[in-house]
């Protein structure tokens, strides 16, 4: 009996010491009493697609936070993409990565009139006027290159903003060389297509341990995750939840995140 409690104590403290968030004092509350519109305050179905300069302007005008994604073109530009491909958003089928800016400017978004846009364009229309929360799309190839360019845009704007990932090694390398930078680790309770291994560490947030974040990002219809309250009542994270879509949700996500990333009403 003794030899399984020791085992079972072990097992926690691994447990907590691979889960365990950044244990440093970030300033929580220039980003409290902010909705984040997902991808700017857009609509695929009409004149500002998601992830757009109008979609991102819409955005600052209500006055939202935001939340948008980033990744690099072919040539190393930052651009503002979701999607590894062209498919759902344009006519083409071409990868981003396989395509200079020029070319991506070209290509119109959906249905409308807007293109994709430079980070730099991004940072330059929000200055600054309501909080941003940045997610890196990013492969561990492009960790390196995506986080040094997005930092150098970064250091020099002057408005309020977080950085995310999903990839825990781009987390990481804000840890190592932005430790100044509030970072955050993005989950969620399901990752089809990756090994068990490594679904399991990222659902369980047991990747912590390489990218300490300092706020967690999850998948709000996994709320109930234990993996989550051990983040809220144990290590008090600041705890994000993605993406609310009925307006329902909403009322139902507040008392139980801190921060709320929104698409498709308004709050």
């Amino acid at each position: 009996m003794i030899y399984f409690i020791v085992f079972l104590l072990l097992l926690i403290i691994a447990y907590l010491y691979l889960s365990m968030p950044a244990r440093r004092e970030i300033d929580r509350a220039t980003f409290f009493n902010w909705d984040y519109a997902h991808r700017g305050f857009h609509d695929n179905s009409g004149p500002a697609p998601e992830n757009s300069l109008l979609a991102i302007e819409l955005a600052v005008d209500n006055k939202y936070g935001m939340e948008f994604d980033i990744r690099l073109s072919k040539d190393g530009q930052v651009i503002l993409f979701h999607d590894d491909d062209l498919k759902r958003m344009t006519n083409r089928t071409d990868h981003v990565r396989n395509l200079d800016f020029a070319e991506l400017n070209q290509i119109k978004l959906l249905d409308s009139d807007q293109t994709i846009p430079l980070f730099s364009e991004v940072l330059e229309l929000v200055d600054g006027k309501v909080p941003i929360i940045v997610e890196l799309k990013c492969p561990n190839e492009d960790v390196e290159e995506l986080a040094s360019k997005a930092s150098q845009l970064l250091d020099s704007y002057e408005g309020v903003f977080m950085v995310e990932s999903f990839n825990p090694f781009a987390v990481k390398w804000f840890r190592d060389n932005r430790p100044n930078y509030i970072r955050g680790q993005l989950s969620s309770g399901h990752f089809p297509g990756l090994a068990f291994r490594d679904n399991f560490l990222m659902k369980e947030l047991l990747v912590n341990y390489l990218s300490r974040p300092d706020f967690i990002a999850y998948e709000h219809k996994y709320k109930n995750k234990f993996a989550l309250w051990i983040q809220k009542h144990i290590w008090k994270s600041l705890m994000v939840c993605y993406t609310v879509k009925v307006k329902e949700d909403y009322g139902i996500n507040k008392p139980v995140f801190d921060l709320i990333i929104f698409e498709g009403f308004k709050p």
